[in-house]
């Protein structure tokens, strides 16, 4: 597809997930109406919900252009300096689930020993941290962390 396109084209793939990027709507259009056939030859499918054609430019930004990938929602927006960036921040719906966990594995080993309550807690923030820790996640993983300890020391 790739050498069909007149601008410039990127895909960003993880497992089954992937985003396009097209420089061109006309590119970008195409794409979108070549891929339902593409995937049919090896008998898979898109998935309506998940897929739709959207403009995501740094000359039109706003917090109406987003989009979620991998449990992020990506959008244009400036950083401390002012300059527009692709911001990246957990997606409600994940952060609320991550939270639901983290309560309910909170309340099913409060019996535990305090050393090791605390060991296994870290585990799990940590893990969340190294999959969520990016520069414009601040808020996402400060949220996490004041619950984690309102729940743990209540």
């Amino acid at each position: 597809m790739k050498p069909r396109c007149r601008g410039q084209a990127l895909l960003v793939r993880y497992a089954d997930d992937y985003v396009c990027a097209f420089q061109f709507q006309e590119d970008a259009q195409r794409f979108y109406r070549a891929v339902p056939r593409r995937l049919g030859r090896f008998g898979l499918q898109v998935a309506p919900e998940k897929t739709r054609l959207m403009r995501f430019s740094r000359f039109h930004p706003g917090l109406r252009r987003r989009f979620g990938f991998l449990g992020f929602e990506l959008n244009w927006s400036r950083d401390r300096r002012g300059e527009l960036r692709v911001m990246k921040r957990t997606a409600r719906k994940k952060l609320q689930a991550a939270k639901r966990r983290l309560k309910g594995w909170i309340r099913a080993n409060r019996h535990l020993p305090g050393r090791v309550f605390i060991q296994e807690l870290n585990r799990r923030l940590v893990g969340h941290y190294n999959y969520f820790g990016l520069r414009s996640n601040e808020q996402g993983l400060g949220s996490y962390h004041i619950f984690a300890i309102r729940c743990a020391f209540k």
